[in-house]
């Protein structure tokens, strides 16, 4: 597939997120990626589409991935800083901002974020934090006031410090309610029986303050360079960047931006030649405007002349062996750089700038020939001669695309097999350890076979490492859609996390593709019991909701105004319950309220 095929896909992604159709943008911004893994828009785009739906990990990944295919672009920043604001990293996101700031020091989206999360970062009492649980944390305190009792506890300074950390991170819940076990209590206000109550009388569940709200809004208009002054509303925006360079192939060059394609002819602009300009100059920017307009023949004569009139200045060499590259005469370009290195030895040029320079292209020559260790060696002598952020941009690309290589090169399907049979042995003599590093073999040698993938996600399953078993178990999933072990395995993870609702889904998933399957049917069964008897004490169940309050799901669930309706209703009258639970749209939706633990039968 091509690159064209790969901005059709961006296109249709920006389309579905200006119409709100954010899972839409993902899938095409997916399909773009899967074409060119290497374009930094595409993560950025599906970035956004991600934080819109509050898969917030999702969003970071993303980020991340775009700063590091591109770290001299200010908007990976602002992508990467808003998901760890949100996901309650607020250090993390302040030295986001910073580093985002360095590289485009008047970027008013990231001043405005940066100073955001610093004051927040200062704030130590209860209002105005713009956290995720304002509305409920501002119930908690409302409640607690009203009692004499726990009223003391708002007068308390480390009380009120932890309620400000549960408010930005809703996940801490477990280790606050630890050091301060008062927390599990004021949480329990906030949840009650289903017959009794409904979770907050009239809670606001608003888990954005209204500024975030807005910048999840997509613009309608087409990408244009953005002022200073709408910066700010154009946080979600899609990109239309063209790529840079090295984004299709490994043999495509990362130096510099490829000229504009014009007719290849002497350009009508060229500029008028200086007097005071020594004649080779004059040749050697005629020779820069023929490279510009793509016209490579006639640039290879200038700077031929060039050279002939000024045999010592080695950056002519360096041009023309520039030319040689973009018509993939690599042998030739690499003599050139090669003879400009003996002429500068030759004459003693001790200018280092140059030297790097010359260093740098020969290493962009290696890297076109897959001499990616070469490569590397003559781009680190570039860089020991001038420390140029370029340069060292280029050099990280290939170190990643030696890695790849290195990768593909690993693999061997047969020993990939040797090593899954080992770690059996280890599995079944109860070494999981041991186990697990021979599927870290198989996986390198093999990164496309579905069931090691599950093998290793079984076995940190027994290491207690649900959620590594989980990463592995959705890879699995993705390269076979119906390994039906892998849903089993899965679901039992979720269990054992407590995650019920998110169990059920998957035993749920998997009966679609395997109806009979009754291994699938018993488990979603005892599972569905489980969420609907809760189960363990008191402040295991407060673990429970606190758990699932931080999903996105689960909040997306609770600021649908219907539901928040249907929840005061249940408050006020119990005998709603009924009414409620016939409502086709309103049922599946308190069920997963109470799958997860938020609301309790009573």
């Amino acid at each position: 597939m091509s690159l064209e095929q790969a901005t059709a896909f961006k296109n249709e992604g920006n389309k579905a997120f200006q119409e709100n159709r954010f899972q839409d943008a993902i899938d095409a911004f997916t399909k773009a990626i899967e074409i060119n893994p290497n374009d930094h828009v595409f993560y950025s785009n599906r970035s956004g589409a991600y934080a819109s739906l509050n898969k917030l990990d999702e969003a970071l990944a993303d980020a991340v991935q775009c700063i590091s295919i591109k770290p001299d672009w200010a908007k990976g920043y602002q992508r990467k800083g808003h998901a760890e604001y949100e996901l309650g990293k607020l250090s993390e996101a302040v030295a986001t901002f910073k580093k985002g700031l360095e590289i485009e020091p008047n970027n008013a989206i990231l001043k405005e974020r940066l100073q955001k999360v610093e004051e927040e970062l200062k704030e130590e009492s209860a209002g105005g934090s713009g956290g995720q649980f304002d509305s409920i944390a501002t119930q908690i305190m409302m409640k607690l006031a009203a009692n004499p009792r726990t009223a003391e506890w708002l007068k308390d300074p480390s009380f009120m410090t932890k309620l400000e950390m549960l408010k930005k991170s809703p996940q801490m819940f477990s280790v606050l309610m630890q050091q301060d076990p008062r927390l599990g209590e004021a949480f329990n206000l906030l949840l009650s029986d289903f017959g009794g109550g409904a979770f907050g009388q009239g809670a606001n569940f608003n888990f954005q303050d209204k500024k975030n709200a807005e910048e999840q809004k997509p613009e309608t208009k087409e990408h244009t360079t953005t002022s200073t002054t709408n910066q700010a509303q154009d946080d979600f925006k899609m990109e239309e960047e063209i790529p840079e360079p090295f984004t299709n192939n490994a043999k495509q060059e990362a130096p510099k931006p490829a000229p504009k394609k014009e007719e290849q002819k002497k350009p009508a602009h060229a500029p008028a030649p200086t007097s005071n300009l020594p004649e080779h100059e004059k040749v050697k920017n005629e020779g820069n405007e023929y490279y510009k307009s793509r016209n490579f023949d006639k640039a290879l004569e200038c700077y031929n002349k060039a050279i002939e009139l000024q045999p010592t200045e080695i950056l002519y060499y360096n041009n023309k062996a520039a030319v040689y590259i973009e018509q993939k005469n690599y042998d030739a370009a690499l003599e050139t750089v090669e003879l400009a290195l003996k002429v500068a030895q030759d004459n003693n040029i001790k200018d280092f700038q140059k030297i790097a320079k010359i260093f740098a292209r020969k290493a962009s020559i290696l890297a076109k020939q897959e001499k990616y260790a070469d490569s590397l060696y003559w781009y680190d002598k570039s860089m020991l001669e001038d420390n140029n952020p370029k340069v060292k941009l280029e050099m990280k690309q290939i170190e990643k695309i030696k890695k790849e290589a290195d990768a593909k090169a690993y693999i061997n399907p047969a020993l990939a097999e040797e090593h899954n049979e080992k770690a059996k042995a280890f599995f079944t003599d109860g070494k999981f350890p041991q186990a697990l590093q021979e599927y870290n073999e198989c996986i390198k040698r093999n990164p496309t076979e579905a069931k090691y993938y599950c093998n290793r996600g079984i076995c940190y399953q027994k290491l207690m490492e649900f959620p590594s078993g989980l990463k592995d178990l959705d890879k699995c999933l993705e390269i076979d859609p119906n390994y039906i072990k892998a849903y089993i395995k899965k679901g039992q993870c979720h269990t054992a996390m407590k995650e019920f609702h998110k169990a059920l889904g998957v035993y749920e998933k998997g009966l679609k593709i395997q109806p009979d399957n009754q291994e699938l049917k018993e488990l979603l069964e005892r599972t569905r019991m489980q969420a609907y008897m809760g189960g363990g004490d008191e402040k295991e169940q407060q673990e429970r909701a606190a758990h699932a309050m931080a999903d996105p799901e689960i909040q997306q669930i609770l600021r649908t105004p219907e539901v928040q309706n249907a929840l005061r209703s249940l408050q006020q009258d119990p005998k709603e319950a009924t009414k409620i639970l016939s409502d086709p749209t309103l049922a599946p939706k308190i069920a997963k309220l109470v799958e997860a633990g938020i609301l309790r039968m009573g």
